[in-house]
């Protein structure tokens, strides 16, 4: 399947988009520049759904669902709702670019992708020095279902992690901004010895989607994930990527 590629650059937000048809960068563009319009107004609305690291609540006031998704998001894994900012705006795309006739479509934005169509997809994994890095990926197959497979890391990246996980990748089939929280939050769990240990029951307790978890030479998973496969030769779409930063 041929998938034609795309950046779009809004802002702070960087997406790389790849569709199977063309054109669908104009559309993006466009939707992706007013959803950051609506994000910073609210900011400006409500500075604690920025700043926030643990969930709040929404205020009583009608909402862009990209919104309402991140405070959603927050609530669920137990962070603040800027958290799932990269997951939902990617989100944003991908469903904007189906909509502009897209069957296939992957969108990543800082390192957290949002998935649509039969594909299949194969996802890599950089885990920093990690022995799996690089070496294991997902194969994922989303139908029609914007999903959600997103990575957070404590020792590559510039993005603020409490724990010390090379890589945590969450899978939520319906919700990139949900995936995006969940790989946060479990991640901070992610500390010494027991770190995978603590990241699993962690994930278990939320009880959402999948996680996979690469700490050094441990790796632990729970929950409903696609395939592993093999990707140490480099034949994927994507890699997940924590040192690529996006901050909205």
């Amino acid at each position: 399947m041929e998938l034609h590629q795309y950046s779009v650059n809004q802002g702070e937000t960087r997406l790389l988009v790849k569709s199977d048809v063309e054109g669908v960068d104009g559309p993006v563009s466009d939707a992706v520049s007013e959803a950051r319009i609506q994000l910073l107004s609210h900011i400006d609305l409500v500075p604690e759904f920025r700043w926030s690291m643990e969930p709040i609540e929404p205020p009583g006031m009608d909402l862009p669902d990209f919104i309402r998704s991140m405070y959603a998001a927050g609530q669920v894994s137990g962070v603040g709702p800027f958290a799932s900012v990269a997951g939902a705006l990617a989100g944003v795309a991908a469903q904007t670019a189906v909509e502009a006739g897209s069957s296939n479509v992957i969108v990543e934005n800082g390192g957290d992708l949002c998935l649509y169509g039969e594909g299949p997809f194969t996802v890599g994994i950089f885990a920093g020095t990690s022995p799996f890095s690089q070496a294991l990926g997902f194969r994922v197959i989303p139908g029609h279902s914007f999903t959600g497979l997103c990575t957070s890391s404590g020792t590559v990246g510039d993005s603020v992690s409490f724990g010390e996980a090379d890589a945590v990748v969450a899978y939520v089939p319906d919700s990139p901004a949900v995936a995006d929280a969940l790989a946060t939050s479990i991640c901070n769990e992610v500390i010494g010895n027991s770190g995978v240990e603590l990241g699993i029951e962690k994930a278990r307790g939320i009880g959402v989607g999948g996680v996979a978890i690469i700490f050094g030479e441990k790796f632990g998973a729970w929950g409903k994930l696609p395939d592993l496969v093999d990707v140490a030769r480099g034949e994927n779409d994507f890699t997940l990527d924590a040192r690529v930063h996006s901050r909205a």
